[in-house]
């Protein structure tokens, strides 16, 4: 039974501390609004956690029982499925994508969990972690080009999602790297955790300093457009820069 360094296992609890309370905010939030949006969002705060409750698991008992962190690894592995059907609320995706990207976490995973009666093999690891890397980005690619697609305080929140989205696939990849990168894993989805945050349920006055940004060039964006004699839809120009300027949620 292996012990971590009590300087490092203190480090791996205060990020966990640190994420418990954004995702008892996001929870908050999700139960104060009941956004479907938000619902997604937190199945995938869920399955990130349990990352973080492996490492408490690590810390209290020294190694988590085979069967469990088996289970809580495959969870963990599910998340860029829920990525991927979070970014279907933002923009269209190929149902055959979420199809094919839950059959990659199933074909991925099943090994994971055969295996968690004894040592967990490199050549069963490494493939399920290249699957979640490789599905990490698909989804922040699909977020970073929706933000292109957008201005104003959409652009900023959709950038905050892509780049929360990446840096939880590269966090995978670090915690794969062994247990002396236990602590910078967690740091990294702690950040992820905290831009991701930002992007759906950013604070009031921020709110309020990204709304008054986005009325602001949307009404210059108006006043540049030169006037049509017949709009092909009604409100024609100010549709498109409402849809070019609203936020994800």
């Amino acid at each position: 039974m292996k012990w971590l360094h009590p300087e490092r296992a203190l480090r791996l609890l205060t990020v966990t501390a640190a994420y418990a309370v954004i995702f008892a905010w996001m929870g908050y939030s999700y139960l104060r609004r009941r956004d479907p949006l938000l619902r997604d969002v937190m199945w995938m705060f869920a399955s990130v956690g349990m990352l973080f409750i492996l490492g408490v698991i690590r810390v209290m008992s020294g190694s988590a029982p085979r069967l469990l962190m088996g289970v809580f690894i495959a969870l963990l592995l599910a998340k860029p499925v829920l990525t991927l059907r979070m970014v279907a609320r933002l923009r269209r995706v190929p149902g055959w994508w979420l199809t094919a990207a839950t059959l990659a976490w199933a074909v991925s995973a099943w090994p994971v969990v055969a295996s968690s009666t004894g040592r967990l093999p490199r050549p069963v690891v490494w493939p399920a972690v290249a699957v979640f890397f490789v599905l990490e980005m698909l989804a922040a690619g699909l977020l970073a080009d929706q933000a292109r697609r957008r201005c104003g305080a959409a652009r900023v929140r959709l950038r905050c999602a892509a780049a929360a989205t990446a840096m939880f696939g590269v966090a995978l990849l670090t915690s794969a790297g062994g247990r002396s990168l236990a602590v910078h894993a967690r740091v990294l989805a702690l950040i992820a955790g905290v831009l991701h945050l930002l992007a759906f349920v950013p604070p009031r006055w921020m709110r309020r300093t990204w709304s008054a940004g986005a009325a602001y060039a949307m009404t210059r964006h108006l006043l540049t457009v030169p006037p049509r004699p017949r709009p092909r839809r009604p409100g024609g120009t100010s549709v498109t820069a409402r849809a070019r300027y609203s936020a994800p949620t």
